[in-house]
């Protein structure tokens, strides 16, 4: 059926098909294309998508993706049973990459290039990057309402260790919510904190390779989001740190990135706000009482139970982060939250 799907909606033929990074992928006529489940995308309406895009194009970026539009010429396709988009793959030569990121670098550097590429972009409706701090009291809103309910009628173990952690949890997302609100009434905006294309959630893995031994790295649309940059440092940091990586391979890759587009101090106080805030307690907690299938809850239960056993980890990082970094000369004088 994939196949045929392929056909009806785009009139592709499937020359060969494959997965990419975990996601579905296919050459058709020497191109290379992918299909990108829409519940994953970052949210940003198609025409936004192809703003950006163009952006990032003006300014250098050829390793970026192409949204294909279906022929009834909408946006989104029907996949094998998943409504998603369907993106052309950039073909990029040995040289082409290599004038795209100036040589050979590290991935701190490659995302300032990216960074570069993208400031100053404007999308209708979204001039300026997000106010975190709101966005953080809704969701700690939800929370505490759900709290309410389950201390309640606690039933399971889950139940008991959400009851047990949330006060605690509560006063880190506060504090992060606080840092924020003090950092925009204290500190100055410079030039690097315009708004920029950025990712919804940027890991190691947000950037494609889809040959295997080279150096590419394709970008998609799906996970473009217009913010400050220090939110895809941030959570690259926050995904690295639960992978394991080093504190040293942390502290380089910031190095690698202030190389070319030193942080303000702005920057490193957003930055800090953002490690501050328990995302990882609110994805995995909001996934475990969303979930209606016992596969998915227990893949969540099992999630929250470990990341609790680390927190103290997280605790000391934050304690460490700020004393123990090498920051840029912006950095001076970042004020650090006391009961760490």
């Amino acid at each position: 059926m994939f196949e045929r799907h392929l056909y009806d909606y785009y009139q592709l033929y499937c020359d060969e098909r494959f997965v990419i990074q975990g996601y579905d992928a296919f050459e058709s006529a020497g191109n290379m294309y992918l299909f990108f489940p829409v519940q994953e995308a970052s949210g940003y309406s198609p025409t936004e998508q192809m703003t950006m895009v163009e952006h990032l194009q003006r300014n250098g970026d050829i390793t970026v993706a192409e949204l294909i539009w279906t022929i009834q010429n909408e946006a989104l396709g029907h996949i094998d049973g998943q409504e998603g988009y369907l993106y052309k793959l950039p073909s990029i030569s040995p040289q082409e990459a290599y004038r795209a990121h100036e040589g050979t670098l590290k991935s701190g550097e490659e995302l300032s290039f990216f960074h570069e590429r993208g400031e100053w972009i404007q999308l209708q409706n979204k001039r300026t990057y997000p106010r975190w701090n709101e966005l953080w009291s809704q969701r700690l809103k939800q929370l505490e309402d759900w709290y309410q309910q389950v201390v309640a009628y606690p039933q399971t173990e889950i139940d008991e260790a959400f009851i047990f952690t949330f006060p605690y949890f509560m006063g880190l997302c506060e504090n992060a919510i606080q840092y924020v609100v003090d950092t925009d009434l204290d500190e100055q905006h410079r030039g690097k904190d315009s708004s920029v294309v950025c990712h919804q959630q940027f890991t190691d893995y947000t950037w494609l390779c889809p040959k295997v031994g080279t150096d590419s790295n394709v970008k998609l649309p799906a996970h473009f989001i217009v913010d400050h940059p220090s939110r895809d440092l941030a959570e690259w940091i926050r995904h690295s740190k639960k992978e394991g990586t080093s504190f040293y391979d942390i502290q380089s890759f910031m190095y690698g990135y202030e190389q070319y587009r030193p942080l303000s101090r702005y920057g490193w106080r957003m930055l800090y706000s953002r490690l501050l805030f328990p995302l990882h307690y609110f994805v995995t907690i909001e996934g475990f009482y969303r979930s209606k299938m016992e596969r998915s809850r227990s893949y969540y239960a099992n999630e929250f139970l470990a990341l609790l056993e680390k927190e103290k980890d997280n605790e000391l990082f934050l304690q460490r982060f700020l004393d123990e970094f090498q920051l840029s000369s912006y950095q001076g004088g970042i004020p650090k939250v006391n009961w760490l």
